[in-house]
């Protein structure tokens, strides 16, 4: 039913809800500021395959990311479309999508957006403080 209400709000011209949130580098870490960080939101206990997904430099961090239906990956799932998912954050070291030993991420727990949408926006801080093996 919500796909249904934001599928109607978007061809209305309004805003489609979104989940901003917080990315940042954890102290002590460090990335080449030219390294592409991806940004992205997948269903949780599922697929990996992003349903959302943004890009920047490691020298845009921190930022301030919100992520929509607008940045569904082509032929994939709507992000409105999904209670839980999980946000990602990660520094590619190559620049390629796919992860690598030596990359550097993050992860949100589990966020439920059914109980987000009662209270508006998801807000939350996602920290990349891991490294990939």
């Amino acid at each position: 039913m919500r796909s249904g209400i934001d599928e109607a709000k978007s061809r209305l011209g309004e805003p489609l809800p979104g989940l901003a949130f917080r990315v940042e580098l954890a102290p002590g870490l460090t990335a080449n500021p030219a390294s592409t960080v991806f940004v992205y939101a997948v269903e949780a206990n599922a697929s990996p395959m992003p349903l959302a997904i943004a890009r920047l430099q490691v020298a845009d961090l921190p930022a301030k990311v919100t992520l929509d239906d607008s940045m569904a990956m082509p032929g994939g799932k709507p992000l409105s479309s999904v209670d839980d998912i999980q946000l990602v954050a990660r520094i590619s070291v190559s620049g390629n999508a796919a992860p690598a030993a030596g990359d550097l991420e993050g992860r949100s727990d589990v966020i439920s957006q059914g109980e987000a949408a009662d209270s508006g926006e998801i807000t939350t801080h996602l920290l990349i403080d891991n490294i990939l093996k």
